[in-house]
């Protein structure tokens, strides 16, 4: 199990509350479990945004999009997102309720699973 590579901008949630991590079992089974916190703030979160980066050798062969959510800390708010993997290992969030396109912290969670590329 590795610590998932956040991109400049987020930081691993709150320790013991969710695991922000990759790994990959003996099929070749990647399992993401994403718990990751903006460190600055986002004035518009609305489309995709890049926060992580797999290594080769753990990237999808094609696009993997699974569900996600997403959480404004202050104030409180949440909404479901998208969460997707690209071949090029770039885990993006999608948000698409106007609601969540104000100033503010936010965490993203999710688990994605896929088969690595060969």
């Amino acid at each position: 199990m590795y610590e998932l590579p956040l991109l400049d901008g987020f930081i691993p949630a709150a320790e013991g509350i969710c695991e922000n991590n990759y790994m990959m079992d003996e099929l070749g089974r990647v399992t993401i479990h994403i718990a990751a916190v903006t460190e600055n703030i986002i004035s518009t979160f609305l489309g995709a945004i890049q926060f992580a980066k797999l290594p080769v050798g753990f990237r999808p062969s094609k696009l993997v999009t699974v569900s996600g959510f997403l959480h404004q800390i202050n104030p409180r708010s949440s909404s479901p997102v998208a969460v997707e993997v690209n071949t090029g290992g770039d885990i993006r969030v999608h948000s698409y309720n106007q609601d969540m396109d104000r100033e503010g912290r936010y965490a993203i969670y999710g688990e994605v699973s896929f088969i690595a590329a060969l």
